[in-house]
């Protein structure tokens, strides 16, 4: 996460680890300066679940596996601006991406003529590129809940 916002080793911001499950939870609450030591991170506080409503405001959210988040505290580390900028840039490439997709799969004779397997290609790319555009809005929405701040 530190490299997708050009966080250097100087810069070392909090993160929290939040666990789905207790083996999960005991590992990293006994490991978490390894995460330290290695991510090149300040402080690491390993939660629960439960508890990442709790995260301060301020944090990106990666989702590291299906059992841990990963937020970082980035407020003070980026441009927000600028990530604003990038991340609506990057929506406007996959709205771009979508039309023209959807120009395809609406044409009359798609149905006829082309094969069930690329249409069922097209159909997941298509869903692919909703969830892209869905994540992409919440990433602008949490970059300007940070502004906020």
């Amino acid at each position: 996460m530190k490299a997708a916002y050009q966080l250097t080793n100087k810069n070392k911001p909090d993160v929290w680890l939040a666990c789905a499950d207790e083996e999960t939870f005991t590992l990293l609450s006994t490991n978490a300066y390894i995460v330290e030591t290695l991510g090149v991170v300040g402080a690491v506080l390993v939660i629960k679940s439960a508890d990442e409503k709790d995260v301060p405001k301020g944090c990106g959210l990666t989702v590291v596996t299906k059992d841990i988040n990963l937020h970082m505290m980035l407020k003070d580390f980026i441009n927000i601006d600028a990530e604003v900028a990038k991340l609506q840039k990057g929506k406007a490439l996959l709205q771009k991406s979508m039309d023209t997709l959807q120009k395809k799969m609406n044409l009359p004779t798609y149905t006829t003529k082309v094969p069930e397997s690329i249409r069922a290609a097209d159909q997941e790319k298509a869903d692919g590129l909703l969830m892209q555009m869905k994540q992409t809005d919440d990433g602008i929405l949490r970059m300007l809940a940070m502004k906020d701040n």
